[in-house]
């Protein structure tokens, strides 16, 4: 005889093995795409500057800065209804004064597989023939900004992925880029790099066991947006991931007669994770478990 088909659930032991099985569930949820900025094609109707701008400082080198803020907003405060980015770019330049460094949600992009995409530009009509330059941009999105109910909460970090084209210089500015998060207050930068070919619109990713096992080093925008070339790292918990991002830098790079020194776009960008359940919610399912044993035990030593 089997004793378990015999066996009737009373409602109180439906009600116990629903609330382990819930617990269970998000104790173990899978990783869902959380934000994405793009691909699209209808963020903005024309071509519509960033909502802060670029200054240009010194003499000769010169530095044109827009200043990293996760306060004051990089897009646009009106005519764009994509997500809202935050962050900063910088171009050096030691001997010819550029005319202008950009920002910009440029409409229906041809070169980006037409799709609106976020362009910083440094450029001067005569060129930038002998001049050491330096590139930096640092794009941030914030958690309060993903899709619920990733959006408040701990948040566990799975997957980034990023769309991208870079020219200038004649083909001297191929920038390296690295992935951008923010934990407990703090930023850091991956040791594992984004690269492409010159003038060629790629996507890169990582996810899963490969960004478990990259590591990280610290990093302070609102010092430098440039890198330290004495950065070290080391490994970090991705559980409680508040935003995430994109850096690019280039640095002392030489300019040629090319009218650009530095191009860069970005079509899209994703990450995807977690919610992780509050010590609370996991703290139940042992005990639940226990209390659906003990009752199911009961039943059948009664029968």
């Amino acid at each position: 005889m089997n004793i378990l088909k015999k066996t009737k659930a009373s409602p109180g032991l439906l009600l116990a093995a629903g609330a382990v099985a819930a617990c269970i569930s998000l104790s173990s949820a899978p990783a869902a795409t959380v934000f994405s900025f793009g691909p699209s094609t209808d963020y903005v109707t024309s071509d519509t500057n960033y909502s802060r701008s670029a200054t240009r400082t010194g003499s000769g080198p010169w530095t044109y800065l827009n200043a990293f803020s996760s306060s004051a907003a990089l897009s646009p405060s009106s005519g764009y209804t994509g997500p809202t980015f935050y962050g900063g770019y910088t171009l050096t330049s030691s001997s010819v004064q550029g005319s202008s460094l950009t920002g910009a949600v440029l409409n229906n992009w041809s070169l980006i597989g037409g799709n609106d995409a976020l362009r910083v530009y440094a450029s001067v009509s005569s060129g930038w023939s002998g001049s050491t330059l330096g590139f930096a941009s640092a794009y941030l999105f914030k958690q309060s900004d993903f899709a619920a109910p990733y959006n408040t909460g701990n948040f566990a970090l799975d997957g980034l992925s990023v769309t991208y084209r870079a020219s200038g210089a004649g083909g001297a500015f191929v920038p390296t880029g690295r992935w951008l998060v923010e934990v407990n207050n703090v930023y850091y930068l991956s040791e594992a790099t984004i690269s492409s070919a010159y003038n060629t619109t790629s996507t890169v990713s990582i996810s899963s066991a490969t960004l478990s096992a990259t590591k990280w080093t610290v990093y302070d925008p609102s010092a430098s947006l440039f890198l330290s070339s004495a950065a070290t790292y080391s490994a970090l918990d991705l559980s409680h991931v508040t935003a995430v991002g994109v850096y690019f830098e280039k640095d002392a790079y030489v300019g040629t007669s090319d009218t650009s020194a530095a191009l860069l776009a970005i079509s899209a960008f994703s990450a995807s994770g977690a919610v992780v359940p509050e010590p609370s919610t996991t703290g139940l399912i042992v005990p639940g478990m226990l209390v659906v044993g003990l009752m199911l035990k009961g039943r059948i030593g009664r029968r």
